[in-house]
């Protein structure tokens, strides 16, 4: 699939895709992303979706992307108003008061040209690029907008009963593609009634994404030391997803869930002279690894454990550790 597919669509008219009125979910769910009137709102691919013109009688400004000129040429003939167009690099700029459309290709889209912008609305554009494209497309969205908060649309459904777009996106793909950078939190998801095209049956999910701080990942690490120096169950198990793995390196497991880490640390929180020090972090987008060594005691008595643990964060907590056992020694000096 590539930019004469979408071309073709527009120019034969082949648009199915585009609804004659604003998206009852956006309706139904804008409001979760609590933003203020005047508020600069992206839409990627946006076509001439009528979600523009709701978001505009809302009191918000739009600012989208598409690839084709003849869907944005149509969007400005339906809402009435006569654009300023402009070259943009290589973008046609589409302008009016209280809304900018970018043409061209969304990659070609950079955070200069597109300015700052509150929200994030895409209907439209994770569930039409394939499988190949979607990981690009994510992280250069991510990145142009600096994380701003996302209300997502997708789509599920059995990928091999019927071609996309839209295509199938599963609940562990959007984690995949946004988990690093945002907090995933699923907001509804119901049965498309009828089928998809009339098909085959689908799941239509609405996801709200909120911008998790680039250096959260080695805070919410920091923190579970903390807690564990302090000997503070419950704010420990606090920084772990509810159903974090566990792992023995390579790939042992050792333990799943949080009930399960309680039974596990509940004997090694009642030693006295726990204690840990990081003798070395290494900090790499949502992964930290540290090198540990740790004051316990042991059946003979005090010493010191090494360790190194890798740490995985997703969506704020610690969705995976995994750990290797170093050498013992005795005494209590770190």
């Amino acid at each position: 699939m590539d930019a004469n597919f979408w071309h073709s669509k527009w120019e034969r008219g082949e648009i199915n895709f585009h609804i004659s009125e604003a998206n009852p979910l956006l309706v139904k769910h804008f409001e979760e992303l609590h933003l203020t009137k005047g508020s600069r709102v992206f839409l990627p691919l946006c076509g001439k979706t009528r979600d523009i013109a709701w978001l505009l009688a809302c009191g918000y400004r739009v600012v989208g992307a598409e690839l084709s000129e003849l869907a944005i040429s149509a969007l400005f003939k339906e809402l009435a108003i006569e654009p300023a167009i402009s070259t943009v690099g290589k973008l046609t700029r589409y302008s009016a008061k209280d809304i900018e459309i970018l043409v061209g290709d969304i990659f070609d889209v950079s955070a200069e040209n597109l300015g700052p912008v509150t929200a994030i609305y895409d209907r439209a554009a994770l569930v039409a690029l394939p499988a190949s494209l979607r990981a690009q497309y994510a992280s250069h969205l991510t990145r142009i907008t600096d994380a701003a908060p996302q209300l997502l649309i997708s789509y599920e459904y059995n990928q091999l009963l019927i071609d996309g777009p839209p295509f199938s996106v599963s609940a562990d793909e959007v984690k995949q593609h946004y988990g690093a950078a945002y907090q995933v939190k699923s907001i509804e998801s119901r049965n498309v009634e009828g089928g998809l095209k009339g098909k085959v049956a689908s799941t239509e999910s609405v996801w709200l994404l909120q911008k998790i701080a680039s250096s959260s990942a080695e805070e919410i690490v920091q923190k579970q030391l903390d807690a564990y120096n302090a000997r503070d169950m419950d704010a420990f198990l606090a920084t772990y997803a509810d159903e974090v793995a566990l792992f023995r390196f390579p790939n042992t497991p050792s333990a799943t869930g949080k009930e399960e880490m309680r039974k596990n640390y509940t004997a090694r929180f009642s030693d006295t002279i726990l204690h840990c020090i990081i003798v070395k972090r290494i900090v790499m987008g949502n992964t930290v690894i540290d090198h540990e060594r740790i004051r316990v005691t042991l059946p003979e008595g005090p010493g010191v454990m090494e360790a190194i643990a890798i740490y995985e964060v997703l969506n704020g907590k610690i969705a995976k550790a995994t750990f290797i056992s170093g050498k013992k020694t005795p005494g209590e000096k770190l």
